[in-house]
Formats: C-alpha cells, sequence, structure tokens
C-alpha cells in the first residue's frame, strides 16, 4: 500500500509543478495528474516485466507485456486528446505521466533474487532515477518560483486556439 501512496502522491506533485511553471496563471483542480502517474506507473511495471519475460519464451505466447504496453500508450494518447479543449490541463496530465513513470522504476517491488547482478543493476536504475526524480522537482519549484516568463509559447499543447483572442 505504501509505494501505491507514493506514485500517487509523486505523480500528483509532479504533474501540479509542471502545470503550475507553464501555465502559471491558470488554476488547476483535480486529482488527473495523479491518475496519469498510475498509467506511467503502470508503463514502467510493464516495461520492468519485459526485462522479466525474455527469461521465459513460454510465456511469450501467451500475455506478453508489449501488448499491454502499447494498450497503455494508446490510452494515453486517447485520454491527452480532450486536453486540447479550453481549461483541461494537458501539463498536469504529461508531468502527472512523467513523475508516475519515474517513480514507478523507484517504489516498483523487484521480482528479481537479490544474488544476482540483474538485481544490482536495478537498484543502480533506481537510485539513479531517484536522482533524476528530484532534481526534475528543484528544477520545477527553481523555475517556478524564479523565471516565471520563459518566452517560450507552449500554449497549443493545453488549448487549441480557436477564436483570435
Amino acid at each position: 500500500k505504501q509505494w501505491y501512496q507514493r506514485r500517487v502522491r509523486g505523480s500528483g506533485c509532479g504533474g501540479t509543478l509542471l502545470s503550475a511553471f507553464l501555465t502559471p496563471y491558470q488554476p488547476e483542480v483535480g486529482a488527473s495528474g495523479s491518475l496519469f502517474g498510475i498509467i506511467g506507473c503502470h508503463i514502467a511495471r510493464d516495461i520492468i516485466d519485459i526485462e522479466e519475460w525474455r527469461n521465459d519464451w513460454r510465456k511469450v505466447l501467451h500475455d506478453h507485456p508489449t501488448k499491454k504496453l502499447l494498450v497503455w500508450l494508446a490510452l494515453c494518447i486517447l485520454l491527452l486528446i480532450p486536453g486540447l479543449l479550453p481549461w483541461i490541463d494537458n501539463w498536469g496530465h504529461i508531468g502527472g505521466l512523467v513523475f508516475g513513470f519515474l517513480t514507478g522504476f523507484v517504489v516498483l517491488p523487484s521480482p528479481v533474487d537479490r544474488c544476482s547482478g540483474d538485481y544490482i543493476m536495478r537498484i543502480l536504475i533506481r537510485v539513479v532515477v531517484a536522482v533524476v526524480d528530484v532534481l526534475l522537482v528543484v528544477v520545477l519549484v527553481y523555475l517556478f518560483y524564479m523565471k516565471q516568463e520563459l518566452g517560450i509559447h507552449v500554449g497549443f499543447l493545453n488549448c487549441i486556439p480557436f477564436t483570435e483572442n
């Protein structure tokens, strides 16, 4: 239960940070960034499962994680399309997806045996991803407080302009 709570909280905070930085004067509410974070964590889990499935060719004949991965990616694309309408925050969704993906690599339990070399590699990957996750949060907080206007236009991914204003 704790790793589930960590990924939901981490992805929700990351989505809110990215949204607050890229669209600073628009309010956002709701838990959609956290929900996209859950999808990102499932994508991370399926990527981890692909490595596990390579060892046993008989499992490939059944439910292969690549199929699940493609379904999650198609779902993400379909859920980001309504975000092109006004007042739906795609940046919160994208930030939640990215932070959920990163948090998924850090907090998901590892099925690999502790004595193998794969276990050491998994620990190394978790440490690197955790550092990237923390650095991304620090950079977003810094940019939010210090550099509100970057001079780049990122509004088209958040809302298609239907009128001139």
